[in-house]
């Protein structure tokens, strides 16, 4: 998944993994089960992601599809997930939720709205800010779909899926 904070990238990868009957790993999920107050330290976010990481791994290498929802953002974050894939047997498709950055950002700091998704609460201006102006948009050699973020469906997914 790749998308700003707030894109709708678990609202698209709850579709995605019901639609196609895919292992959803939610890191968002997992981080509030493990860490009721995350402090998203270095520390923190190895120990999570070295745990999802695995977790990913051994579904894929039990032939299970994978919906890995959190935001691979940087390259090097998709590169490492494609070599684990790629160790399973697996391939590789980046979805790409694009939504306006008004309204990505409406979304991620007012978590009332999405109170499903948004799990771990509004997110400061500050954070948004960080997290949005470091996304790496996918390379020509990246296997990407880009979903509109403001048209999420079971049919709108469906169609782009097909």
């Amino acid at each position: 998944m790749l998308g700003y904070p707030g894109a709708g990238k678990t609202t698209a990868a709850k579709l995605i993994a019901k639609q196609k009957n895919a292992l959803h790993i939610w890191a968002d999920e997992h981080r509030r089960t493990h860490y009721p107050e995350p402090h998203y330290s270095e520390e923190e976010n190895q120990k999570l992601y070295l745990k999802l990481n695995s977790q990913a791994e051994m579904a894929l290498k039990s032939d299970q599809s994978v919906v890995y929802d959190t935001a691979f953002n940087h390259y090097a974050d998709r590169k490492k997930l494609r070599s684990i894939a790629k160790e399973a047997g697996a391939d590789t498709i980046i979805i790409w939720v694009q939504t306006p950055l008004d309204i990505s950002k409406h979304r991620a700091l007012n978590a009332d709205l999405h109170t499903e998704t948004r799990i771990l609460g509004s997110m400061t201006g500050q954070n948004f800010g960080r997290l949005s102006d470091k996304l790496e948009e996918p390379k020509e050699s990246e296997n990407t779909i880009t979903l509109d973020g403001t048209k999420l469906s079971t049919q709108y997914i469906d169609k782009k899926l097909a």
